[in-house]
């Protein structure tokens, strides 16, 4: 396979981890760290063994915005302030309250952070916690993992881009083949709130997360369960989140996961019918378990995404 397939196959693998998403586990997040520059810091993962300090920072490459259908009937998320500071906790709350008062948000905007030094320090090394592969772009700001971003010059070399996968989540949800929505039940005295995720009308779990005075909700979403075609399951994990809600809509979104080697291969597979392991392992930036070890090889992807939404009836 040449190698601009190769890079026509990664950004199918991106493209397809929310379509093909299944199921949410509860899961808490670790605490929270540093903001990177133009980022949100914190970590989603466990302490580290080891960490080795590099001076490899990654590169932010042109990522092409999306274009949108004048006949798409998707509402636009509200422009409202940010509540979020980049300093809110990623530490689940224990027990939070219900009110019975909920609001449902239907997310109508997924893209790709175009910014590599945004997103969060999910390893929390600010450097490298295992050994990179060749191709792997180097951390962001005070150590946010946003690997995916990092690659948009070397898809770019390739004559690809990453706004590709953007713009399927927009085709997407327009034509009604992503339906994600949150059930939130905020209880504002307690700054908690419980979040349910919906699928295609499945419930996919609850958690707890935190709620600031603002208005951010802020935890970690543990892992998603993926179910790739012929009823493979793998998982995005290490799923962490900080996001505005009002009363008007979700804005600000800003999700952060790792997607490991299996998941990144079998999607490939799946699609291309070839197997890509060799080259997905050259791209990997961290370890799927969030486990410090610089002399093993890293195992996993990191992604952030931009989420944002609308109130639902």
């Amino acid at each position: 396979m040449r190698m601009n397939e190769h890079a026509l196959a990664l950004l199918l693998a991106s493209t397809a981890i929310v379509l093909g998403c299944s199921s949410v586990n509860d899961g808490a997040g670790g605490n929270s760290g540093s903001a990177g520059t133009g980022g949100v810091g914190g970590t989603g993962g466990n302490s580290l063994a080891l960490c080795v300090e590099t001076t490899a920072s990654c590169e932010s490459g042109n990522i092409d915005p999306v274009i949108e259908d004048p006949a798409c009937l998707i509402g636009k998320p509200p422009v409202q302030p940010n509540a979020c500071d980049g300093t809110e906790s990623l530490q689940n709350p224990v027990r939070c309250t219900p009110t019975g008062t909920t609001r449902r948000y239907q997310v109508t905007l997924l893209q790709i952070a175009e910014e590599c030094n945004l997103g969060y320090n999910l390893d929390g090394c600010n450097g490298n916690s295992c050994s990179l592969g060749d191709l792997a772009p180097g951390e962001g700001a005070d150590g946010v993992d946003n690997g995916l971003a990092g690659l948009a010059p070397f898809i770019e070399s390739l004559d690809g881009n990453l706004g590709g996968v953007s713009q399927a989540f927009y085709d997407a949800i327009c034509d009604g083949r992503l339906d994600f929505r949150f059930v939130v039940d905020e209880n504002r005295e307690q700054r908690c709130a419980s979040v349910t995720t919906f699928v295609d009308d499945l419930d996919r779990g609850t958690v707890l997360v935190n709620r600031s005075d603002a208005g951010c909700l802020s935890g970690s979403l543990g892992s998603v369960l993926l179910t790739l075609g012929g009823g493979i399951t793998r998982e995005l994990g290490n799923v962490v989140l900080r996001m505005t809600v009002t009363d008007d809509g979700l804005s600000e979104g800003i999700v952060g996961a790792t997607m490991d080697q299996a998941t990144v291969a079998a999607i490939v597979d799946e699609f291309l019918g070839v197997p890509a392991g060799s080259l997905v392992a050259r791209l990997l930036d961290i370890d799927e378990g969030l486990n410090g070890d610089p002399e093993k090889p890293c195992t996993a992807l990191s992604v952030t995404l931009r989420l944002g939404g609308v109130v639902s009836p």
